[in-house]
């Protein structure tokens, strides 16, 4: 994991369990559609992307109706995935809707933790257990 200082200086701003991004990804698979749709103070779901083929910590942002807003950024991701993957849950909150008009619109989010890790997950089942062992071993032939 990284530290404070680290992330602070790849432009991730934490503060007491809070974070400030912007998702990225916005302009493909009609997500300018589905971000002219959004309200500040909106919810969104994070979910890992097991199937991204260019990031194995893909993170996407999610409405509550399952269309894509974006994605979380690489370096964040790179973070956010592994805690994600033993359980540990976040809160995603729309802040301000940018660009407009002629440009493209963007998403500047609120990323909270709501809980620490408190499960493992198996990757194949997405089953939870208390330990690692049993999650590594869930779906082993």
């Amino acid at each position: 994991m990284f530290t404070n200082e680290e992330l602070t200086s790849r432009n991730i701003n934490f503060e007491q369990n809070k974070l400030n991004t912007k998702l990225v990804g916005v302009t493909f698979n009609d997500r300018q559609k589905v971000i002219s749709g959004l309200n500040e103070g909106e919810l969104l779901t994070l979910a890992r992307q097991f199937d991204n083929e260019y990031d194995v910590n893909a993170v996407l942002a999610l409405r509550s109706d399952g269309k894509e807003v974006g994605h979380i950024r690489r370096e964040l991701a790179q973070e956010l995935a592994p805690a994600m993957d033993k359980g540990c849950q976040y809160i995603c909150e729309v802040k301000q809707i940018t660009g407009g008009g002629e440009l493209s619109k963007g998403v500047n989010i609120e990323i909270k933790k709501l809980s620490e890790t408190l499960t493992y997950n198996c990757f194949t089942c997405a089953r939870n257990y208390k330990t690692k062992t049993e999650a590594e071993n869930c779906c082993k032939i």
